[in-house]
């Protein structure tokens, strides 16, 4: 049986980290890809529901940030954080064709998330050198990509 040679977080994270942890603090070493949301900042509504303030919610909010960079960090294979606005729910599953905007926002939106978890795949399975992860600046002006550990 051939190994697992990369993986694309597909809808959210577990325990606020897009995958577990070893014992001792790593990642897998396979690469991966993932899917994040900016932050979006609640009503006071929100907080009041649970019973917190906007000063809170920004500290936890840069913890599990902080939280998150550092798991990604920890793979030993190339990773990669794909921010595509509009895409909710740290998702680069169908939810984008359902969620708010137009029919053509929506369908816009699905084709970047096939386009990149394709360059992804492209990169780690079939070894090619230059996919939309290695570029420079974005194919798409609205879509921001980071790199982490040997991911360059």
């Amino acid at each position: 049986m051939e190994s697992l040679r990369g993986a694309a977080n597909l809808d959210g994270h577990a325990l606020s980290v897009p995958f577990l942890l070893d014992p001792d603090g790593r990642g897998p070493a396979q690469p991966l890809v993932e899917r994040t949301d900016a932050p979006s900042q609640p009503t006071d509504e929100d907080l009041a529901r649970h019973n917190m303030t906007h000063e809170e919610f920004n500290r936890l909010t840069a913890d599990r940030v902080t939280q998150v960079d550092d798991a990604m960090r920890s793979i030993a294979g190339a990773s990669f954080r794909v921010t595509i606005p509009g895409v909710r729910h740290r998702s680069f599953s169908d939810l984008a064709a359902w969620d708010v905007g137009t029919e053509e926002e929506r369908h816009r939106r699905m084709q970047i998330i096939r386009d990149y978890v394709r360059a992804f795949f492209d990169k780690t399975l079939l070894g090619k050198p230059h996919t939309l992860l290695d570029m420079e600046t974005s194919a798409c002006a609205e879509v921001k990509v980071e790199r982490f550990s040997d991911a360059k």
